[in-house]
């Protein structure tokens, strides 16, 4: 466990190694000390970003309910390009204190926050999603909108045809279309299941 920690925890000059192969095998150790330590990388504001990323998404796909205050407090700690991956990461726990925070920031003043909450959102895997995830098919953001409509797309299996961006109709067509679905297909609606990234 001390070995894969110093090579994923290694700086990039001595990168002769994948450092998300070793916290691959950290994560397959499962221990709680190997877990600790990823933890410990996620929060480590000296590496990398993008191994810090990898660290955090590893940390949701784990989905261990002890995390779940630890991620809500990384939330308000680390840089704004990370709060990103901890939102998305934060609809792998299936909790309700989860899905507290991703519904709550799907309001947020901040269009990438709203984009993120939306991929959070889509991974709790709830039919409960899907009314916030129509709600946003009418955000002012065209990539907020965008982004429902994919996340939609993955939850249901559904694919509407997006009317053409210079009709200037697409935003309430897209919507108006999604919503008649949903009028139909509500009562027997069962969220599609992502498989699992990982075996751990």
């Amino acid at each position: 466990m001390d070995r894969l920690a110093q090579l994923a925890a290694a700086p990039e000059k001595e990168h002769r190694w994948d450092p998300d192969a070793a916290l691959e095998g950290l994560a397959r150790l499962g221990t709680r000390a190997a877990w600790k330590e990823i933890l410990a990388i996620a929060r480590n504001d000296k590496l990398d970003d993008a191994l810090r990323a990898y660290a955090i998404l590893l940390l949701g796909e784990r989905a261990d309910p002890k995390m779940l205050p630890v991620m809500n407090q990384m939330l308000s700690s680390v840089p704004a390009s990370l709060r990103d991956d901890v939102l998305r990461a934060l609809g792998f726990f299936h909790n309700p204190r989860a899905s507290q925070v991703l519904f709550g920031h799907l309001h947020s003043s901040n269009a990438t926050d709203r984009v993120n909450a939306i991929l959070g959102v889509r991974n709790l895997e709830t039919k409960d999603a899907v009314p916030a995830l129509l709600a946003m098919l009418d955000d002012p953001d065209e990539q907020v909108r965008q982004v429902a409509n994919f996340a939609l797309q993955g939850l249901t299996g559904e694919k509407f045809k997006t009317p053409a961006a210079s009709s200037g109709k697409e935003p309430g067509a897209l919507a108006k279309q999604w919503h008649d679905w949903w009028l139909k297909h509500e009562a027997s609606f069962e969220p599609v299941r992502q498989p699992a990234c990982h075996d751990w």
